[in-house]
């Protein structure tokens, strides 16, 4: 029995020690190297499957390091987790969510062409913006984020998992240029 009890011990161990390998300890997402490893997977498995369109929507906090000075780390932390909540409440259970650092995180969109994608992004930020977030002290308040949408196509799939990222992440930015709280979708030049 006791032998019993010290394997399931160590297993349970290993397991936790796996997870947090693999995970954000603050907002349990997949952390960068999971979620590279999974958007892989899935941009794989669509390009053998030829389901369709991927999309990657790639989102940054409006002005986060304001709240981080102005109501302290503790708070932002609770920001970001209201923030991850509310974005679970939008998407499809084989949708992912990783966080890619700081206050930004990446969605990886199966089977998803660019405009339901933007649909879905822009039901992030709407959802967001109706979201009042209470910090210490009873401080109430409310935060916004850009988007970045780019869609991957089957003739894309080979591309780099960086190019893919980068496409997001030149449409986020122009959602920031364009004033924050917007989507903006990444409009491939040569096409």
């Amino acid at each position: 029995i006791l032998l019993g009890y010290c394997v399931n011990r160590v297993l349970r161990q290993r397991n936790e020690l796996a997870h947090h390998a693999g995970y954000d300890a603050l907002t349990d997402l997949p952390n960068r190297r999971l979620f590279d490893a999974r958007i892989e997977q899935a941009i794989r498995r669509h390009a053998r499957k030829g389901s369709g369109q991927l999309a990657v929507i790639f989102m940054d906090l409006d002005r986060f390091k304001q709240v981080n000075d102005l109501y302290g780390h503790a708070n932002g932390d609770k920001v970001l987790q209201a923030f991850v909540r509310s974005t679970q409440a939008v998407l499809r259970p084989e949708d992912v969510l990783g966080r890619m650092g700081g206050e930004e995180f990446v969605v990886i969109l199966p089977r998803t062409a660019l405009a339901q994608a933007q649909r879905v992004a822009q039901r992030i930020g709407d959802q967001l913006r109706q979201l009042e977030i209470v910090l210490e002290g009873n401080n109430v308040i409310g935060v916004t984020c850009s988007i970045g949408v780019a869609a991957i196509t089957q003739r894309d799939a080979h591309n780099p998992l960086e190019l893919h990222l980068s496409f997001a992440d030149h449409a986020l930015y122009q959602a920031k240029a364009a004033g924050r709280d917007c989507v903006r979708l990444y409009q491939d030049p040569g096409r």
